[in-house]
Parts: structure tokens; C-alpha cells; sequence
């Protein structure tokens, strides 16, 4: 089964899916292997992870379609990605949309924000004219026909925590956007859980929200944002800010000591490491088709891990 097919067959079902956030293709895994039926891969982390620098629009269409392969070829779940603006105008978004379903993605989520974008979470933010973007959602969407029909468009809003933006506006455009072929509605900066109950009851579509980590709106529970009316709960630093903070910690207590023996115990071994990245599973297709002469390098080196 196509994974467009399956992550349409996964909306499906009834309730709110969880869905967390990756930055990189071992990241991907990770949520794979802790039994997920999708990953989501944040553009945001992906911009912090390649660039080292904040969300504000640096990271090129170039870097995010990387990012993408590699994660889709890692996965066999869907992948529902990130593409900022399209990185253009509607003919942008045309190339954008092509080299997406290319690369794997299951979905992807596009918003209605100028040119540089910005990180949902900051203020400043600009918004294209509602006319605009239904010319660009209209594009993307004759792409998707002709290439996968079962390819999920998700059409974002940034219109509430915008330049003189509001939810009114947010809950406006969300519609128009779903009347012009949106399978899901995004809206980022909502400001409240209310805010999000009464989005998802406005719209005429199934409604995915940002939470988690540096959520406008603060924490919400799975069973929360089912009661609301939320179909897709995607937490785009379930594992970016996590990580970051045991990293930094990790490099102080190197730092001081002048060892990372200080914190042997809590660290994963570099066994443990290769085995999650997939090394006997690797072993496995060598045994599998080299020849046998080649595989004789084991025997003549030293043992390794």
C-alpha cells in the first residue's frame, strides 16, 4: 500500500492521532520504532539542525527536500513534511509539490505567509492576501491529481497571531481554504484551548494543530484536543528540544570533567548506538549478497564493537 493510501486510511479512524516530530532520518526511525503510524517532519528543527540558526525563513527548498529524502527512504510509515510557503508563488509551489510526492512524503503542510517566513511562535508575521493563496492551493492540488490523487494537501494559516491578524480571520480563511481543495487546515497561534475548540468547530474541515514544546496555546492532552474536535496532534519538538537540552548538559559535564565517563550510566553504549542505527540489519543484507571473499575482511581485522 502507497504510504498517501495509508495515511489517508489512518485519518480514518476515529479520534485524535498523535503525531511526533523529527528532524533527521535516525530521529524518523526513532518514532517509527516506538510504534507511531506517522512521523512529522518539522521545519523548524530541520532549519535548526542544518542552519544552526532560528525559524526565520534561511533554509532553502534545496535543504528541506534533502532532509525529506532521507527520512522517507529511513521510514516505512508516512511521512506528513513541512514546505514553508512553496518557496514562491503558485508556480513555485507547483515545483515544490512535484519534488515532494518524489521524495516520499505522505503530506504536506503549506502556509499563507510572505516571503521570509517565520517560525508560527514569533511575532511579525505577514500574511499573503486571501486571493493568493487559493490560486497557490489551486495549483498544488491539479499537481496532486495528476500525480497521486491520495496525496495530502494541508493548507496552514497563520492569520491569527499575525500583523493585525485574529481568529475570526483564521477561522475565515481556513474555510475558503477548504472550499478551494485543502484536505486539513493548520492554523498556528491559536492563543488558547478555546481558541482551538472554537477553530475546529468553525471549520469545514479536519483541523491539525501544533502542540508540545513552545505551543502558543500551551499543553494539551490527546484526549483534550479530541473533545475539541482535533484530528491531527503533531509536536514538532517532541524530540529537537529534548535532545538539545541533553546535549548541552552532556557537553558541561565534558567539559568539567574532561570525560564522559561522569555519566557512563545514562548514556546509550556505541553498540547500543550502531544496533539502533540499523548496523545488523545492514550485516544482514551483506551475508545476504556479497561474496562470500568479501565477507573473509571480518576474520582478518580486529573484533570492533
Amino acid at each position: 500500500m502507497k504510504q498517501t493510501t495509508r495515511l489517508r486510511e489512518l485519518l480514518k479512524k476515529p479520534g485524535t492521532i498523535l503525531i511526533p516530530g523529527s528532524f533527521s532520518a535516525m530521529s524518523a526511525k526513532l518514532v517509527e520504532d516506538a510504534g507511531f503510524e506517522a512521523v512529522y517532519m518539522s521545519g523548524g528543527c530541520t532549519s535548526m539542525s542544518f542552519t544552526g540558526w532560528a525559524d526565520v525563513g534561511l533554509i532553502t527548498f534545496d535543504e528541506m527536500l534533502l532532509n525529506l529524502r532521507l527520512i522517507a527512504d529511513r521510514v516505512n510509515i508516512p511521512v506528513i513534511a513541512d514546505a514553508d510557503t512553496g518557496y514562491g508563488n503558485a508556480l513555485n509551489l507547483m515545483r515544490t509539490t512535484q519534488a515532494y510526492i518524489r521524495a516520499g512524503a505522505a503530506a504536506m503542510h503549506v502556509e499563507d505567509q510572505t516571503l521570509p517566513k517565520r517560525c508560527g511562535n514569533l511575532p511579525g508575521k505577514l500574511v499573503v492576501s486571501r486571493e493568493e493563496f487559493v490560486g497557490k492551493i489551486r495549483a498544488a492540488k491539479d499537481v496532486i491529481n495528476k500525480m497521486d490523487p491520495d496525496f495530502i494537501f494541508i493548507a496552514r494559516t497563520d492569520a491569527r497571531n499575525s500583523v493585525g491578524g485574529s481568529l475570526d480571520e483564521a477561522i475565515g480563511r481556513a474555510n475558503l481554504y477548504a472550499e478551494a481543495g485543502a484536505d486539513i487546515v493548520l492554523p498556528d497561534g491559536l492563543q488558547s484551548p478555546e481558541e482551538v475548540a472554537a477553530f475546529a468547530r468553525g471549520v469545514k474541515a479536519p483541523t491539525m494543530v501544533f502542540t508540545g514544546y513552545g505551543s502558543t496555546f500551551g499543553s494539551m492532552s490527546v484526549k483534550e484536543l479530541d473533545a475539541a474536535g482535533v484530528k491531527i496532534m503533531a509536536m514538532p519538538g517532541a524530540q529537537f528540544s529534548p535532545a538539545l537540552y541533553a546535549q548541552i548538559e552532556a557537553l558541561k559535564l565534558l567539559k568539567k570533567h574532561g570525560t564522559d565517563m561522569v555519566y557512563k550510566d545514562k548514556q546509550f553504549k556505541i553498540r547500543e548506538m550502531f544496533d539502533l542505527s540499523g548496523l545488523q540489519e545492514y550485516k544482514g543484507y551483506e551475508e545476504k549478497y556479497l561474496p562470500r571473499e568479501e565477507m573473509e575482511k571480518y576474520k582478518k581485522s580486529g573484533p570492533g564493537i
